[in-house]
């Protein structure tokens, strides 16, 4: 009997601990992909930016 309400603990343990990693690895994955995706359109940004004609060039043309 307390072996079996030992090895029930432990499951419920080991399911909360897959939960908590499974939802860390998911804010991770989450937080970096947003944060490279923010830094990737920076750069895009930057290079359009020093790529660009200026307005007045492309209104005369």
């Amino acid at each position: 009997m307390l072996n079996e309400k030992v090895d029930f603990q432990f499951l419920q343990q080991f399911v909360v601990v897959c939960c908590i990693l499974f939802l860390i690895v998911l804010w991770g994955s989450f937080y970096f992909f947003t944060r490279f995706k923010k830094k990737d359109d920076a750069y895009r940004h930057r290079f359009v930016d020093m790529h660009a004609t200026d307005p007045e060039t492309e209104q005369q043309h």
